[in-house]
Parts: structure tokens; sequence; C-alpha cells
């Protein structure tokens, strides 16, 4: 529940900054609250589920509000870019996974079997660059966020932007692009300012992704926050203490019913 808490109060921050582009997502963010936390708590139900898993078989994709871009630098390659959603197939039947690009050297394929690990510094494979423990937080920290504000609003050019942004952080001043919007990528930047210090609206140093990758089709990613090391022994410790408390209370009354 702190995450959804926390992925929702991120939408909120956007839609203040965002105005500064003309965008106003307040009002869509406040007459979709319960949507978007009873949403995430979907997702966040089925990430964990995966995320415990070490495959995803899929049957077809699509991609949301896709926009075109040409991609000059590191390679000449022209397509979509957007968040991109995978239906599963066999045993992720029913399962619908929101996923994110992480490797312009390959294309997708209609279906087939995602091999699932985490994301490290050594980069998505292949051509794809190593990355620092930072652009790692940065590129989880967009995922979840994106997604989280893609589900409340109705803004044509967040999709592209986000997954524009991701790109940017990935490959840094490499990255270089023509045939997009001068909205999709201001707001791509603006995006960006949001992860990229700790003053960032959606800074999270706990961000992580998991990268679902086959032998020749495009690497994707999805966004998680990895638990706090202690949250679970303090639990525990709650636990006991309550425990000890109602012993407490009950000690006397047992003692009075034998009197």
């Amino acid at each position: 529940m702190f995450a959804i808490a926390c992925r929702y109060h991120g939408a909120q921050l956007l839609s203040a900054s965002a105005r500064e582009f003309g965008m106003d997502w307040s009002q869509d963010v406040k007459r979709n609250q319960r949507f978007c936390c009873g949403l995430l708590l979907v997702v966040l139900l089925g990430s964990s589920n995966v995320s415990r898993a070490d495959s995803f078989q899929y049957s077809s994709f699509s991609a949301t509000n896709e926009q075109f871009i040409q991609i000059t630098s590191p390679i000449n390659a022209a397509g979509g870019m957007g968040q991109i959603v995978v239906q599963g197939s066999g045993p992720n039947s029913g399962q619908t996974l929101l996923a994110w690009c992480l490797d312009i050297y390959h294309s997708d394929v209609s279906s087939g079997i995602y091999n699932i690990s985490p994301l490290t510094t050594a980069g998505s494979g292949g051509l794809n660059p190593p990355l620092t423990t930072n652009q790692i937080s940065e590129i989880g920290s967009l995922m979840l966020h994106g997604n989280a504000l893609i589900a409340t609003s109705s803004n044509t050019d967040l999709s592209a932007a986000n997954q524009l942004a991701i790109w940017l952080v990935e490959y840094g001043s490499a990255f270089q692009y023509t045939g997009v919007t001068t909205s999709v990528t201001n707001l791509a930047l603006t995006l960006i300012s949001f992860v990229d210090s700790p003053s960032g609206q959606w800074y999270c140093s706990d961000c992580r992704v998991n990268l679902f990758s086959e032998a020749n089709v495009q690497t994707l990613g999805t966004g998680f926050e990895a638990p706090l090391p202690g949250a679970l022994p303090l639990f525990g410790s709650g636990l006991v203490a309550l425990g000890l408390l109602g012993l407490r209370k009950k000690r006397p009354r047992r003692t009075a019913l034998a009197g």
C-alpha cells in the first residue's frame, strides 16, 4: 500500500509541473483517484508474481498512443515509441505486462517466451551500453510512474514522451533522433528532471528494473521499487510486541477466573 500511495502522489505532483506545457491533469487525477489506486494494486500484485518467475510467455503486443521517431544515432532506425502492452499466453494467460523498450537494436515479434532477469550495470545486453546504478534507478522510476500516470491521464503525448525519456537516460548523449514533436520532447525532458536528482518529484533511489529478453528480439523492461531491507524484521518485531501486550492483558483475566 505504501508503494501505491507513492506512485499516486507522483501523479499529483506531475499535474502541477505539467501546467507549464499547457497540460492540466489535476482534474483527471482527482476524478480517477479510486480507479488509479485499484488498478495499481492489480499491477503491483501482477508485477510481484512476474518478478518471482523466470520466464513470461506471450502471444501479442500493442503500444499505447504510439508516436513516430527516426533514430539517427547510435543506430539508424525508424519506428514507433510508447508503452508496450504484452498479452500473456500459456502459463501466463490472463496476465498483461506493461513494459518499455530498452533495446533499439532489435524489433518485437508477435509471440514467444521472455526470460526474466534483473537489469544490472552491464546494461540490457548486446550493443546496448553499460549503465550506472543511478541510471537504473532513474529508468525504473520512469517506468513505474509513467505507468501510473498513463492510467489516469488523457494526454496522448505521455506514453511516447516517457519512452523517449527512458532512451535518453539509457543511451545518454549518443542518442540522437528526428521526427518527434516539440511537445513530446519537452515533456520527456520534464519527466527526466523528475528523476535525475534527490530533489526530483519522482526520485527513487530504490527503483530497479526487470529485463524481459529473448534471443534476437527487442529487450523490454518493467520497473519496481525494491523493498526496504529492514521492513520485514520490523514487521515481525511488531507482531511479537502485540502478542506480548495481548498476553499481559489476558493473564490477569485467567488469574481472576482461577480465584
